[in-house]
């Protein structure tokens, strides 16, 4: 049995409690309004790209095509690479949906997505050349895709700590 002191112990914490939860369910809202603010911002932003995207472009020469990881940006690569654009044309892609990339007008991240969106970015620089392409994590299986996808436009492909997987549905 709950006394007097006790009952009114109870209703304090139970009164904090709610006001603890109603605090966290306001900041939650805040948080995805901001985000969506964020995105509407960024899209209006980067609209005019289409699935176009951001790159560093230096140098001249033979093309070498940098493709960054999950969660990561062309920033990844920079500026060890950009050492490279004295004998080379570096490309550092930002891929779709990553650093100052748009996301995709599509609805998917997929692999064709991706494909399409470096193609179609990185072709009117290289125009016609044969590029090294280079692949990190994420960028590696996209780098492998696009090296099978465009044969005649890759000279060579790399790909660094590329997941690995036994099966299809793995």
């Amino acid at each position: 049995m709950i006394d007097g002191e006790n009952s009114r112990k109870v209703q304090t914490i139970s009164r904090r409690v709610g006001l603890a939860l109603g605090i966290v369910a306001a900041v939650v809202v805040a948080v995805e309004i901001a985000a969506r603010a964020t995105r509407a911002t960024h899209n209006r932003r980067v609209g005019n790209l289409g699935d176009h995207l951001h790159l560093t472009v230096a140098g001249s020469g033979l093309p070498i095509i940098f493709l960054h990881g999950f969660r990561g940006s062309g920033r990844y690569w920079e500026p060890q690479v950009l050492t490279l654009a004295a004998n080379h044309q570096i490309i550092i892609v930002d891929l779709l949906g990553f650093g100052q990339s748009p996301w995709p007008a599509r609805s998917s991240y997929d692999v064709v997505a991706h494909l399409d969106a470096i193609h179609g970015t990185v072709e009117p620089i290289i125009r016609g050349r044969r590029a090294t392409i280079i692949g990190h994590s994420m960028g590696a299986i996209l780098a492998a895709e696009y090296a099978r996808r465009y044969r005649e436009q890759v000279s060579g492909l790399i790909v660094l700590n590329a997941p690995m997987f036994r099966s299809e549905s793995e």
